[in-house]
């Protein structure tokens, strides 16, 4: 079963009366974080009326908080999950619910990634794969002023991730061309989500950027808060959410992250948001997707506008403003090569070095030719 959007007032005065319309039964278990999203989840709580409600704040996805969450569903006799939150919250509530057989809702509080809507947890650091497919929520509440007052550094991740569909997508359709791909869903099924979602995806959240640039907006700072921020959030956030409806459909996360997700997995650096490192990553991509494949454009998009974007909106588009050295950056490359094949994903790092080394000296050239380094 999809996702359905449930859009929620502006005050939360209809969370209980949608919930009720799903028939989850009375017993809620709320997944939270430690910080800000516990003040969100609390207002939640009371909006939820007669729900009997056990609360939770989580700081990582790791297996001893999952364990302890599957725990409190088990002896509380846990109807359903409510994840509030972003990344952290979000994963650790659908891994549990999965785990525990209960349906899960989200109440996503930034639209920092794509991981809303979709069956997709991050695993990053449990020694298995880097994701696992999990099942989808059933449903996921939409409220703009909650997502409207995010940190920007959140949204701007969430831009990020919405923008590097357009490499992942060239990616799944190069394997694809080259029947290198080995998901289960069939050829046309992968190819008609790729259009319909994840290419849909990252040109919305372009022609949001583009709109930003030609209303003349001088900085980030002056914009935010505005009439125009709060339209440019609802449409990140929409497609991020067909984005993760995508990755539902097929019931995996190709052609939503490839060869530019392989990348940030490998990057250690741990303080910086995923879109950030995805977003960085994708431009030394979809230089080689050009270059390699001999398009002057990626469904529209070429590496050097895709840069321009990403610095407007104050997005790093060089190894110095991730904070890190350039041999990690390099290193990351090759590691995202080895990744790719772990995860059984044939990308365009594979179809390079098939045809050329991909090596330090190679990488470093790619790197300085996109003005990373």
């Amino acid at each position: 079963m999809l996702p359905k959007l449930i859009k929620i007032g502006n005050s939360l005065e209809n969370v209980e009366e949608e919930l009720e319309k799903l028939s989850l039964g009375n017993k809620a278990l709320i997944v939270h974080g430690k910080t800000q999203t516990c003040k969100i989840a609390e207002k939640i709580k009371r909006a939820m009326g007669n729900y009997k409600v056990i609360e939770a704040g989580v700081e990582k996805v790791s297996p001893q908080t999952v364990s302890t969450l599957q725990k409190v569903v088990k002896e509380n006799n846990i109807d359903f999950c409510l994840a509030v939150g972003g990344g952290t919250s979000i994963d650790a509530a659908k891994y549990t619910a999965y785990e525990s057989k209960k349906p899960l809702v989200v109440f996503p509080t930034a639209p920092s990634h794509d991981g809303i809507a979709s069956p997709n947890v991050s695993l990053k650091g449990w020694m298995k794969p880097y994701s696992l497919v999990a099942t989808p929520p059933i449903a996921v509440l939409y409220h703009l002023p909650t997502l409207a007052n995010a940190p920007y550094e959140l949204v701007r991740a969430g831009v990020g991730d919405a923008l590097a569909k357009y490499t992942a997508s060239r990616d799944l359709l190069l394997a694809l061309d080259t029947h290198k791909c080995e998901e289960d869903a069939s050829y046309e099924d992968l190819r008609a989500v790729a259009y319909e979602h994840f290419i849909t995806s990252a040109k919305i959240v372009t022609k949001e950027i583009e709109r930003f640039r030609e209303e003349g907006w001088e900085d980030v700072s002056s914009w935010l808060g505005t009439d125009s921020y709060k339209t440019f959030v609802s449409n990140l956030f929409f497609a991020l959410f067909s984005s993760g409806l995508g990755m539902a459909k097929i019931n995996s996360s190709v052609g939503a992250s490839g060869s530019e997700h392989n990348i940030a997995h490998a990057l250690q650096c741990n303080n910086r948001k995923h879109g950030e490192k995805v977003a960085l990553a994708s431009i030394p991509m979809l230089y080689l997707q050009q270059s390699c494949l001999n398009e002057d454009k990626i469904f529209g998009m070429d590496w050097k506008t895709i840069r321009e974007h990403l610095s407007c909106l104050g997005l790093p588009t060089t190894v110095k403003e991730l904070s890190i050295k350039d041999s990690e950056m390099v290193n990351a490359v090759l590691k995202g090569l080895q990744i790719g094949k772990m995860r059984k994903r044939y990308t365009i790092l594979d179809f390079y070095a098939e045809k050329e080394k991909l090596n330090e000296s190679s990488v470093y050239s790619i790197l300085k030719e996109t003005k990373l380094i």
